[in-house]
């Protein structure tokens, strides 16, 4: 068990670290969560200082001091100090903490007030005492809603009779199974694993078996698909599985893209003809000795003419970047190259980000779980966890051929017989 108050990738400290019996993490905040409530300083150093001036003029004013501050205005430093003071301390340090203390038998769950990393943290309301025994189970669960962006996976114990008690929220799958198995052996519930498409729940003893000692939870046989998306090869007991291009959705996007060069060019070109918007003359600029024209639809031509080429070149603009950007991910991110090695060895995935190559592999002897997810939270794909690794691949393939791939891998690792 790792030691570290740091855990990369979940939003909590290690602030004990359970060597001696008690196990504990306090939530931290995220660097743009960070960053944003910087932005609310200056309303914490004046909300600060109205209500510091608010009871200087309360208690110096019957001692003839701070004279020059009316006695009306005394009242709305007070209001606005007191209750802007408590508001944005609250924002700026409020932090919750979940303490698992096995010589008492209980699970603490604290929220209150932590200025510095090594002062204790401040309740600011009676703490939630849940007994060990009451705790059935730890789980991992994929984020939903507006803040799954942000942060993807939640670590919450679950007890008896009790609202989960959240333990932190972790921004990838490997970083969150890590803590949850880490909180499952240290109180000695089982864990269950919510995020694939079936929920999942193991006793601690099982928790870092290899797959191959458990083939029961192994993918099964599934019948191939009429048609398939990626490229299967086998040679020598080795599977290869090569995701290609969507050539439909590559074409789409750049007949896109030379669409919306077409129409920047077409704006460009006929912009520099009516630099300025053209004026329309009314009947009323005109008088008996300089008569108005018979018609003024030559004006108002022209001014259609500058609104189509207006609206030509910012459609072409906004077109041209959105799919420009959308190609250039395309050809970067998703490139031919990307390649699925399945041996008794292990797996190894080879793929390649913003042009950079990449491998990452898995031996079968640390291969815990093999699994196709749902289209729920990121889409279909392939993945394979260890306690070191976490890969997917196939993200947005269809879910026959996706479990078709994954007992085929299945089938190429596994020992014989």
């Amino acid at each position: 068990m790792s030691r570290s108050p740091y855990i990369p990738g979940v939003l909590a400290w290690r602030t004990r670290s359970g060597a001696d019996g008690r196990l504990q993490f306090t939530q931290r905040y995220s660097l743009p969560a960070r960053l944003l409530l910087l932005l609310f300083l200056p309303h914490c150093a004046m909300a600060v200082g109205m209500l510091a001036i608010g009871l200087a003029c309360l208690f110096g004013k019957p001692f003839g001091l701070l004279e020059n501050v009316p006695y009306g205005m005394i009242p709305i430093f007070l209001f606005f100090g007191g209750v802007f003071t408590p508001l944005t301390f609250t924002m700026q340090f409020l932090r919750t903490s979940v303490l698992l203390d096995r010589p008492r038998g209980e699970v603490v769950h604290t929220t209150g007030l932590k200025f510095l990393p090594f002062v204790p943290l401040l309740p600011i309301r009676k703490p939630n005492r849940v007994p060990v025994k009451d705790v059935l189970r730890v789980q991992l669960e994929a984020q939903s809603g507006k803040r799954s962006a942000l942060h993807e996976y939640r670590v919450a114990l679950q007890a008896r009779g009790e609202r989960d008690i959240l333990v932190a929220e972790c921004r990838g799958l490997q970083q969150g199974r890590a803590l949850a198995e880490e909180l499952s052996a240290f109180a000695g519930v089982p864990m269950k694993d919510m995020t694939g498409p079936v929920a999942r729940q193991r006793s601690p003893e099982e928790l870092n078996q290899p797959l191959i000692l458990k083939p029961d939870t192994a993918p099964r046989a599934a019948v191939a698909p009429p048609s398939l998306v990626s490229r299967i090869s086998e040679d020598a007991g080795r599977v290869t599985v090569a995701r290609t291009w969507d050539s439909r959705r590559l074409a789409g996007w750049a007949v896109a893209l030379l669409v919306g060069i077409a129409l920047l060019a077409i704006g460009l070109r006929f912009g520099h003809d009516a630099p300025s918007r053209p004026h329309v003359p009314v009947r009323a600029e005109y008088s008996a000795s300089d008569p108005p024209p018979p018609s003024l639809w030559p004006w108002r031509f022209g001014m259609m003419l500058y609104g189509l080429v207006e609206a030509a070149r910012m459609a072409g603009i906004a077109t041209t970047v959105l799919s420009g950007f959308v190609v250039l991910i395309l050809l970067l991110i998703e490139p031919p190259g990307r390649r699925l090695e399945a041996s008794r060895e292990g797996l190894r995935l080879r793929s390649r980000y913003f042009g950079i190559p990449w491998t990452g592999s898995i031996p079968v002897s640390q291969l815990e779980e093999l699994r196709v997810d749902g289209p729920e939270p990121h889409g279909c794909q392939m993945t394979a966890i260890s306690d070191a690794r976490v890969l997917h691949f196939g993200k947005g393939l269809p879910q026959a051929e996706l479990d078709y791939l994954c007992a085929r891998v299945w089938q190429a690792i596994k020992p014989p017989g």
